[in-house]
């Protein structure tokens, strides 16, 4: 009875730790609320009061705490639904404070296709990756909200499913108290966000990469349930199979149907996923062939499986030109690189030289971006070469046996990464490697789950899980500081306002036929598709995908070539003046706007600005023959 109330006081501290770490998230929540945004926010940092980031800190911290060091199971779970709230609560910002949209570019375009959608002037059948923009239009239906939030909130749909799905592939993996909790923590990190090609916006191949993780845990799961004759298969050592089904024909029917959904989300991803399940089959035939008393032979083969994937994928994909377009784009970047025409890396080169011009470096962007990657491309590697020393060891319990599909499939994929960057195809290497940080997320935190069982055996469990808690709380911090775009890393918050959308809608209303609309640094092709719906025609094409040109906004009259309209916003010139430190456009410039000759201001509501630039030449012409009359009119009165 005494050592009951002594254990009982020893674990006293839990408790009350998490109470006020919920009680800090939900005061967070409830000070952003009260404070939403009123217009453009350069940054969604400086402009969410700090007491928003400092309690959803203490919150993070309080549940690192008890994640790492409870003894407690329910604690410890208690824990990670905190520390999941907070960083979803980060994730929820513009909804939470009332951003009326948040992404420019392609999220504008697939508001415009969502909007073609739910009125009926576009099939799903007639898109190449309709999964988002038809959940979207579901959610508006059943909750009434407009697209622009429901867009948002499928965002946060495949959010929730990567931070409960990596965890669990951690812990099919690796065994061990802490598997969940470091499959947690690394999951919150968002290392498969990397700003460059891969967004945390409405991104159909970003939020299918996230998504990926739950193809990846029913792939997984496949290989712990039983065989389809019921029987549990012969090298089934983990205790965790026992509770699993009498039959994988349930995890392989929800699989054929993930898979399904993969491609609809977006092929391009899809062929990833494709590429990892053509990988594990290849190592199933080979060790069936050459190691059969290994435990990869014995494991449920996934021919038929990727065979399905494998049909779906064609039948979807084959019946547009998208993918013989994306393959022979592809392999003529390739080969230009090999014929000595291209160079390697070109976008990063040319993304380097712009850093230096602001200020920055590719090392500081590099350290902010991608450290924590690289410290996990690490872990991933030393798994790898464990899972391939193991690979000829035919006692090796199950979860050895399945780390072995997911450290291999790794090897193509590298290679794959380093084919795009040769051939600098469109930014395309960068995509790839956010589902290479989806692998090495999850390979990563078997790596950290196996180096802090080598280190409870050095000093206690509660220390041990305190040094890997301070090393995610430093984590952490690097990995939320880039969430969103801010000048912190030279880019300009995203959020897109109400008074913006209005804007452009009234500047195409009042638009002259036939007159182009320019836009500073964005097309406005991309606000005519969310206001108006994505329309491929050729009005689109020629009217509304040009933007002034670099250092001529000062000068637009004899810049631009002919009549023609430039629409500037107040999101403009927050961005090129202080986060891109007048890389493009000056300070100087947006503000001669109202006084050049020739440019006359046509609209404005406080937030956009359209400008007429009537055609030099015809302004010419139309002085010359004013000071014609003049003299005429001087002469007659002379005589």
């Amino acid at each position: 009875m005494t050592a009951s109330v002594k254990e009982g006081d020893r674990r006293v501290w839990e408790r009350p730790l998490l109470i006020v770490g919920f009680l800090s998230l939900a005061g967070a929540i409830m000070v952003a609320y009260n404070n939403p945004t009123t217009g453009y926010e350069l940054s969604m940092y400086t402009a969410t009061p700090i007491a928003v980031w400092a309690a959803v800190g203490a919150a993070l911290i309080m549940a690192l705490c008890v994640a790492f060091v409870s003894p407690i199971s329910s604690y410890r779970f208690l824990a990670l639904v905190l520390a999941a709230c907070s960083v979803f609560a980060v994730i929820s910002l513009p909804l939470i404070r009332g951003y009326y949209f948040y992404g420019t570019a392609d999220p504008l375009t697939h508001i415009g296709l969502a909007k073609n959608l739910a009125r009926g002037e576009l099939s799903p059948y007639g898109m190449i990756y309709p999964g988002i923009h038809t959940l979207s239009v579901f959610i508006t239906r059943i909750t009434g909200y407009p697209l622009t939030r429901s867009l948002l909130i499928v965002i946060l749909c495949f959010v929730l499913v990567y931070f409960v799905f990596v965890p669990l592939c951690v812990r099919l993996l690796v065994s061990g108290s802490h598997a969940t909790v470091v499959g947690l923590f690394s999951a919150l990190l968002l290392l498969p966000i990397n700003h460059i090609s891969t967004h945390l916006r409405v991104h159909p191949f970003t939020l299918t990469v996230l998504y990926s993780s739950f193809v990846i845990f029913l792939l997984l799961k496949v290989f712990t349930n039983r065989t389809i004759s019921g029987r549990r298969s012969p090298d089934v050592r983990s205790k965790k199979a026992d509770t699993g089904p009498k039959t994988i024909t349930g995890t392989l029917l929800a699989l054929a149907l993930a898979v399904t959904a993969v491609v609809l989300y977006h092929p391009q991803q899809a062929l990833n996923l494709l590429i990892l399940f053509v990988t594990v089959c290849g190592i199933q035939l080979f060790y069936r062939l050459f190691y059969s008393s290994h435990p990869v032979s014995k494991h449920p083969t996934m021919y038929a499986s990727t065979a399905f994937f494998f049909g779906v994928y064609i039948l979807w994909t084959v019946r547009t030109g998208w993918f013989r377009r994306l393959a022979g784009k592809h392999l003529s970047k390739i080969m230009a690189y090999i014929d000595g025409r291209g160079t390697a890396g070109q976008s990063i080169q040319s993304q380097g030289a712009s850093l230096s011009v602001v200020g920055a470096s590719l090392t500081e962007i590099f350290v902010k971006l991608f450290l924590l990657g690289v410290v996990y491309a690490l872990l991933t590697a030393i798994i790898t070469l464990f899972s391939l020393y193991h690979g000829i060891d035919d006692s090796v319990t199950e979860e050895k046996g399945m780390r072995l599909y997911i450290s291999l499939s790794v090897v193509p994929m590298v290679i794959i990464f380093f084919v795009y960057l040769a051939g600098s195809i469109s930014g395309m290497q960068f995509r790839h490697l956010g589902f290479l940080m989806l692998l090495a997320t999850i390979l990563g935190a078997v790596g950290l789950v196996l180096l802090l069982d080598r280190l409870t055996r050095v000093i206690s469990r509660p220390k041990a899980g305190t040094v890997v808690a301070i090393c995610f709380v430093f984590m952490l911090v690097l990995a939320l500081a880039p969430v969103y775009q801010s000048p912190y890393i030279y880019k300009a918050n995203l959020e897109v306002t109400e008074p913006q959308m209005e804007g452009y809608d009234a500047a195409i209303d009042i638009q002259s036929p036939n007159t182009e609309i320019r836009g500073v640094r964005i097309e406005p092709e991309r606000y005519s598709d969310a206001t108006q719906g994505v329309a491929w025609t050729l009005p689109r094409e020629k009217l509304y995908r040009k933007t002034v040109p670099a250092h001529g906004l000062s000068r637009l009259q004899p810049t631009l070539d002919g009549t023609q309209y430039v629409i500037v916003t107040q999101m403009d010139e927050e961005r090129e003046v202080t986060a891109y430190r007048e890389l493009k456009y000056s300070r100087q410039g947006f503000q001669s706007l109202d006084n050049q000759p020739g440019v006359n201001r046509v609209m404005s509501n406080g937030e956009v600005q359209l400008y007429y630039v009537e055609d030099e030449e015809a302004d010419r012409s139309s002085q010359a023959r004013l000071s014609q009359s003049e003299r005429r009119a001087i002469s007659t009165q002379e005589q």
